[in-house]
């Protein structure tokens, strides 16, 4: 078992993208410091003096934040990946995992709404209940079989 789902439902279930804050202010910082590092080592062993590498030193804020703020972008677009292991079935998206454990599936249904496909499992951590979304060409048969395999009971 193992799709990407759509990335429309992806976007809009996800909180909107926020353009400061702690982790970006975190991120611009390491990738500041980065380039200074490799500005400052640049003019140490070449001919460049340090005058100049000062005069230039306000690049290094501005490119560590726009490079902080273009993996944040990229981060949020990217589309959510479902997959099955043996341990449970894991979102991801970039490098975010989260773990659905086989134990604590209760039961599964997989229904229609609207235009798309939902796989909804009753967990035992929350009453909400855990909502993946097929693309149009995932098998839901598979999926079913895959869950059943595992012990977890089919809704009527």
């Amino acid at each position: 078992m193992k799709w990407r789902e759509p990335w429309r439902n992806t976007i809009r279930r996800q909180d909107p993208w926020r353009l400061f804050t702690s982790a970006h202010l975190r991120s611009a910082a390491i990738w500041t410091v980065l380039l200074l590092a490799v500005g400052g080592l640049r003019a140490y062993a070449s001919d460049v003096s340090f005058a100049d590498f000062a005069g230039r030193i306000w690049i290094a804020p501005a490119i560590g934040m726009a490079l902080a703020l273009l993996l944040s972008i990229g981060h949020w677009l990217s589309p959510q990946k479902v997959d099955s292991g043996p341990n449970g079935i894991v979102r991801s998206i970039g490098d975010a995992l989260a773990l659905v454990p086989w134990k604590s599936i209760k039961s599964f249904r997989v229904y229609e709404r609207e235009d798309e496909r939902v796989l909804e499992l009753v967990v035992s951590y929350t009453t909400e209940r855990e909502r993946f979304y097929l693309a149009q060409k995932t098998e839901a048969a598979a999926i079913e079989k895959e869950l059943l395999a595992h012990g977890v009971a089919a809704e009527a």
